[in-house]
């Protein structure tokens, strides 16, 4: 096919190829790329619109699938896209509406959602889509459950949502000549979302959160003695810090701090580091948990896994050229790459998000 054809002047036929190939193009590079999505959304909508038309119930399959495939994209364009900086507020909004439109039990669209409209100060459709997460905890996409850090942060912030309301009631009935009408409010009503906010922010800061190093098992610190290791005054000489927080994990070198991207790139750089060495390097078998819920497979092939960790190299030297921290092995069997130790480090996670990180 000629390469300057439109997408939008291809067949059905053709655009379900053009399809397949973007599909096995992003499998060749399951990291997010730095293109994101717009083109595959494009391609996938396209083929949408003419699978409607089609009279064909054989094409009903089909058409589900793609319509599965196309929420998974714009899920992924509306809140990995924004983190990176690419696009408008109003771009991830509109990414997660549609997402959600396509398969409504997409719960972590609704959450993501739901914190969009909570800090436009829009609590009431915040409190509709925080509900809608609740709702919708469990899918049979990975990336659209919500894990316990998610869930406790909707119920907070939910709360929060609902005080706020009855904040904004208080005002209406304390100005309103139908105060009458409401001789008495609940007792809740008098505990102010300023209250709350405060009382929140307390709760998270005292969360518990541990520290694993190279040379010590892991201890638990609190937040303040966490953010302590990722403040560029307070931050151990010559020493990596990884803070993991899902998609916003980061991690900093001295006076050099930078984002992972991904949660997948952090996971693969914590486990070469805690699970990994010259006698057990990390091959693609081995490491095969890292990339699941990226790939939805747990098959890994080699060539995909050096490509992974090519990457994974090229973000330490972009962060600092010294943290050259992972080695290739050199034997046979095993083979695969290990953490060399020449650089120590310090991870950082909340205690319940510990388990994330073994093997």
């Amino acid at each position: 096919m000629p390469r300057n054809v439109r997408f939008s002047e291809m067949s059905l036929d053709e655009l379900l190829t053009e399809m397949h190939k973007m599909e096995l193009a992003r499998e060749d590079d399951f990291n997010i790329n730095d293109e994101g999505y717009g083109r595959e959304i494009r391609v996938h909508k396209l083929v949408l619109r003419e699978l409607k038309k089609s009279r064909d119930t054989a094409l009903k399959g089909i058409r589900s699938d793609v319509e599965r495939k196309l929420s998974k994209l714009l899920y992924n364009h509306g809140s990995e896209m924004k983190f990176r900086g690419q696009g408008s507020r109003q771009d991830a909004e509109k990414s997660l509406g549609e997402a959600l439109d396509l398969d409504p039990k997409n719960g972590m669209a609704a959450y993501r959602l739901a914190f969009i409209r909570y800090r436009r100060n829009d609590h009431k459709d915040a409190i509709r889509y925080f509900n809608m997460a609740l709702e919708n905890i469990s899918h049979d996409e990975p990336i659209f459950c919500l894990s316990d850090r998610e869930i406790y942060y909707t119920r907070l912030y939910l709360l929060a949502c609902y005080l706020n309301e009855v904040d904004n009631l208080n005002e209406e009935l304390d100005s309103s000549p139908t105060k009458k009408k409401y001789p008495e409010l609940p007792a809740y009503a008098s505990y102010g979302v300023k209250d709350f906010i405060t009382d929140l922010g307390v709760g998270l800061t005292n969360q518990e959160y541990e520290v694993i190093t190279i040379d010590e098992g892991p201890r638990y610190v609190t937040y303040g003695e966490a953010d302590g290791y990722f403040q560029k005054g307070d931050r151990p000489e010559d020493t990596l810090i990884i803070w993991f927080d899902g998609v916003n994990s980061k991690m900093a070198f001295n006076q050099s701090e930078m984002p992972f991207g991904s949660e997948g790139k952090a996971r693969q750089l914590v486990y070469f580091l805690r699970f990994t060495s010259l006698n057990n390097p990390g091959n693609e078998d081995r490491m095969r948990n890292c990339f699941e819920e990226i790939t939805n497979t747990s098959f890994v092939t080699n060539a995909r896994f050096r490509k992974a960790v090519s990457q994974l190299r090229s973000l330490l030297n972009k962060l600092d050229p010294r943290l050259d921290v992972i080695t290739t092995s050199r034997s046979p069997n095993p083979s695969g790459y290990y953490y060399n130790g020449k650089v120590p480090y310090k991870i950082i996670c909340r205690s319940e998000e510990s388990s994330l990180l073994d093997q």
